[in-house]
């Protein structure tokens, strides 16, 4: 190597370093994120798109391997599939 050219120390490792005087385990922090109350409505608030207050029809439709019609069953559109038998 050239001269005044050394190499640093090692970086000490920091598994190997240990912190005295604090418990090991949860410890109570204070910035913890703490509900609060917020403005409800606004512009972008309206009835949900996905709502079971739909109205219409749900037409439920069984066939076979070659295409014909085993059970036909219409029923409201908020009415729960897996009821239906």
């Amino acid at each position: 190597m050239a001269a005044g050219r050394g190499l640093r120390p090692a970086a000490p490792d920091p598994a190997l370093r240990v912190e005295r005087g604090r418990r090991a385990g949860l410890v109570q922090s204070v910035r913890r994120r703490l509900p609060r109350p917020r403005e409800k409505g606004g512009a972008d608030t309206g009835p949900s798109s996905v709502d079971r207050r739909k109205t219409g029809s749900k037409h439920h439709l069984i066939y076979d391997g070659r295409g014909t019609p085993l059970k036909v069953i219409t029923t409201a559109a908020n009415v729960n599939d897996i009821t239906q038998t």
